[in-house]
């Protein structure tokens, strides 16, 4: 596990980005699709870091976000490949229970999926969880007084 990269910093990711999800969330770009959840993965692994869920209460969702949410994370970190990309330039890559939805995004390592709004909107709020995520890291980074220098001293 990243030693960056914890719950907390996902979390304070997402907080820096939700009021931008909150104004696609029910707005007329999404038809007004109200729900939304969200999966982040550990980077390099299968296992979910953080995930949650944004609008109404589960059971009244039409559809399982969560478990496609999931799915989509999954399916990006076994290809390496954003969802998006499988789909259009990998599709053999695709095996027979993979989620066709896309919506995940990877990174170098880093996995971010969304579901419950269109599938171009999922990507691009997973991409902003990502972004927030790197800044977070990158910052955390420039913040460490002994961390060794660009030479490695």
């Amino acid at each position: 596990m990243s030693h960056l990269l914890t719950v907390e910093l996902a979390k304070q990711a997402i907080d820096l980005v939700r009021p931008a999800i909150s104004a696609v969330l029910g707005s007329g770009l999404t038809g007004g699709r109200p729900n939304l959840h969200l999966v982040i993965l550990n980077p390099g692994t299968d296992r979910i870091l953080h995930e949650e869920s944004f609008g109404e209460e589960k059971r009244s969702w039409e559809y399982p976000f969560d478990e496609y949410a999931r799915a989509k994370a999954l399916l990006c970190q076994r290809t390496g490949i954003v969802g998006r990309t499988v789909q259009r330039d990998a599709p053999w890559l695709y095996e027979e229970l993979d989620t066709r939805y896309v919506g995940g995004v990877i990174e170098n390592g880093l996995v971010i999926a969304a579901s419950g709004v269109q599938d171009h909107f999922d990507e691009m709020i997973s991409w902003w969880i990502l972004s927030a995520i790197q800044g977070l890291c990158r910052d955390a980074i420039a913040l460490t007084a002994d961390a060794p220098d660009f030479f490695g001293r």
